[in-house]
């Protein structure tokens, strides 16, 4: 085997920097919907039914990537708003990508933004399994009314205790040769929790972090 040389490493390096580690990532889209309601931009949002994942929190229309489905992310926030909202797909506009969103849980967040071409709410045909109820609320609203924030405290843990009560060891450390202070709990970082409560359902979390963002955004 021949040594590597500086050409080949140079080669090697990509065009557009991505995400290190990202294959190890789950992957979604979402799309941040926009409505035109009495000549002011609205965001359009979702309330989840009551019994799936996250049940009656508020979130955006999107979901996993599916290959078979989506040739790219785009198309996966298209597919998922249509079903989740029961929209034409000629009634979705899509202005652009906005930035991607690194969850603290292994999820890459692919976000677009877009029109839904509507005149009302009362247009949409809610896939009943998802979504219980839907509501929009002004740009302005966001401009005028910014979030909350708290912290949450994250730790790694080599070892856990499982549903039985035994204790499952994640990373052996000891066998591995680290340093003895891996036995223990470490990190102890601090985990930034956004939250609108000026809205009713309150909104928060990753949606709140897209909508933040979103809203920084605009000038």
């Amino acid at each position: 085997m021949e040594k590597i040389n500086l050409k080949q490493i140079k080669s090697s390096l990509p065009e557009t920097p991505g995400i290190m580690w990202s294959r190890h990532y789950r992957k979604a889209s979402i799309l941040v919907p926009l409505i035109k309601v009495k000549d002011e931009f609205h965001l359009l949002f979702e309330v989840r039914s009551k019994n799936i994942k996250q049940g009656t929190e508020v979130c955006f229309p999107g979901g996993r990537f599916d290959s078979e489905k989506d040739a790219d992310f785009q198309d996966t926030a298209v597919r998922e708003t249509i079903e989740e909202l029961g929209i034409d797909e000629d009634k979705i506009e899509i202005l652009g990508q906005f930035n991607t969103l690194v969850h603290h849980m292994g999820m890459l967040i692919y976000t677009f933004i877009g029109i839904l071409h509507i005149d009302s709410t009362s247009k949409l045909s809610l896939d009943e399994k998802e979504v219980s109820s839907v509501f929009t609320l002004p740009i302005e609203h966001f401009r005028k009314n910014g979030p909350e924030e708290y912290t949450l405290r994250l730790e790694a843990k080599p070892e856990i205790i499982d549903n039985k009560g035994g204790k499952v060891t994640l990373l052996p450390v000891k066998k591995l040769g680290l340093p003895e202070k891996y036995t223990l709990p470490w990190g102890s970082n601090n985990h930034k929790v956004i939250v609108y409560k000026s809205t009713y359902p309150v909104i928060w979390g990753m949606t709140a972090k897209i909508v933040s963002e979103f809203i920084g955004s605009l000038s």
